[in-house]
């Protein structure tokens, strides 16, 4: 099954954005829509984290994104900027919304920024780099050797629920706006729920756990939607893991050559290092290095250049699944 491209011509939506900011006529209900359906997009892929404990339901983020894109003359800016198709431009308002997100969450709590960049310093020298680089999710050291999937977030939170959270301290900064926690004391938070839950879990999950558990009390709480049944649904991981997901792993296993399932089982799945692939492989250091890079640029040519539209955590969806077929595949009796 192929996956399904943008239905828009090449530079429809290029030219209705133009057209708005230039004042002739356009399709208002085409722009409306398009931008409806990518704030919806990113809400859902993303949301999961700021709603609730921070407030952040979805009505408050789109008002906030309209609010940017017309007072603020947003949509002005994506007139100016050049783009190749209208492929280009959805994916560059997609990160604009995600980054408005983000700044809207960070408005609601002012730890929350200072906790997930805290996270990340002190899970690096935790967790295998080639992981995270490659398929988004932080696995531990000591699970090299061990072929595991990242744990589900409903995993996550009942392990964090049965470790002791750190202590905040007073900050030393006078001006600091948020208490702290030490590195060591965060670390070790961390690792024992990754320890707790198999030791692999997806960037967002962390995050996720490290809002809900860690992050200071939002300084307001916006109204959710009276009738939770007229609210759009988070994430969920029925979103993540779709068959079309499982269609677009297959496509790009299929794709794969034979030295791309080594480097991606030795390297991602198995976390080993290029001298321990090239150990285990019986090649050299320079070539398994070579190897790699070709790997890459066959990633990249499916998920960046193939004039289809991902988000990250769909990138991670697909990564994952793609993983467990080549495990399948390399250790089958």
């Amino acid at each position: 099954m192929k996956a399904q491209t943008s239905t828009y011509p090449e530079r429809k939506f290029i030219n209705l954005i133009r057209d708005k900011c230039a004042g002739e006529r356009y399709d208002v209900e085409l722009y409306v829509n398009t931008m409806d359906k990518i704030m919806k997009k990113v809400y859902r892929d993303l949301g999961q984290v700021y709603a609730g404990f921070m407030g952040l339901d979805i009505d408050t983020f789109m008002n906030y994104c309209w609010s940017k894109l017309e007072d603020n003359k947003l949509v002005f800016k994506l007139a100016d900027v050049s783009f190749q198709n209208d492929t280009h431009l959805l994916r560059y308002i997609r990160k604009v919304f995600e980054n408005l997100l983000r700044e809207r969450a960070g408005g609601f709590s002012p730890g929350f920024r200072a906790r997930q960049k805290q996270m990340e310093r002190v899970l690096k020298p935790l967790c295998l780099q080639s992981c995270r680089r490659l398929c988004g999710c932080w696995k531990l050291n000591e699970s090299r050797s061990q072929i595991c999937s990242p744990a589900s977030l409903e995993k996550l939170n009942q392990a964090a629920s049965t470790i002791p959270a750190p202590q905040p301290q007073i900050p030393k900064n006078p001006d600091a706006r948020v208490p702290s926690i030490k590195d060591s004391d965060m670390g070790e938070y961390l690792k024992s729920i990754l320890l707790a839950v198999g030791g692999m879990a997806r960037h967002k999950d962390m995050v996720s756990v490290v809002v809900s558990k860690l992050a200071d009390p939002p300084l307001r709480i916006s109204e959710m939607p009276e009738d939770q049944a007229d609210a759009d649904p988070a994430f969920s991981e029925e979103l993540l893991l779709s068959p079309d997901h499982d269609a677009m792993a297959r496509e790009l296993f299929e794709g794969m050559s034979h030295d791309m399932i080594d480097i991606h089982y030795y390297r991602i799945a198995r976390g080993y290092s290029i001298p321990e692939t090239a150990k285990a492989m019986n090649k050299s250091v320079g070539t398994i290095h070579n190897r790699e890079k070709s790997y890459k640029q066959y990633l990249m040519a499916y998920f960046v250049d193939g004039g289809q539209s991902f988000s990250s955590e769909e990138m991670n969806a697909i990564m994952s699944l793609l993983t467990d077929l080549i495990v399948e595949l390399k250790e089958a009796p």
